[in-house]
């Protein structure tokens, strides 16, 4: 019986190490507060209730007004439901059918907030005229180089600004 016990608690160590030692901490400190909200509500912290999850979640979106802050804390609690072998109420379909309101509400463009529009031709050569009539020093050549990769490769400034120009041949 003590073997059977023993083994249990070195498989229940080895499954805490399917995440990363930072997340761990992370989940940690995101569990303190569930623990907390559930003190302060006089809730069961095992509670298998989506409502309850969902008010919590509700009061963290509303204090915080961050999507990312909503998914770490559901994470956390899944995470420590799981590890006891309890299934989670985050898996119940109105978590999920909350999440996936919060995140359409969260992305989406307050009314009256245009899209930005495309860089066009005619943009890309006003641009070069203007990087031209500077001094032509190599960080302007560069300059250019790297608008119009991005605009004929479709890349963004982080893809390109790393790059390093070799070689530049004028002529």
């Amino acid at each position: 019986m003590e073997n059977h016990q023993q083994n249990i608690a070195e498989a229940r160590a080895i499954a805490t190490d399917c995440v990363a030692p930072s997340t761990q901490r992370t989940y940690e400190r995101h569990w303190a507060a569930w623990t907390h909200y559930c003190t302060e509500s006089r809730l069961d912290q095992w509670t298998q209730s989506p409502d309850d999850l969902l008010g919590f979640l509700q009061g963290v979106y509303t204090q915080s007004s961050s999507l990312s802050n909503v998914y770490q804390q559901l994470s956390s609690v899944a995470y420590h439901f799981r590890l006891c072998g309890l299934p989670s109420p985050s898996e119940a379909p109105l978590i999920s059918m909350y999440m996936r309101a919060l995140k359409r509400r969260h992305l989406t463009r307050p009314q009256g907030v245009k899209r930005a529009a495309p860089l066009m031709r005619p943009d890309l050569d006003l641009l070069g005229e203007h990087l031209l009539e500077s001094p032509r020093t190599l960080r302007v050549w560069r300059t250019v180089w790297r608008v119009n990769l991005m605009f004929y490769c479709l890349l963004r400034w982080s893809d390109v600004a790393p790059l390093e120009v070799l070689f530049l041949v004028l002529s």
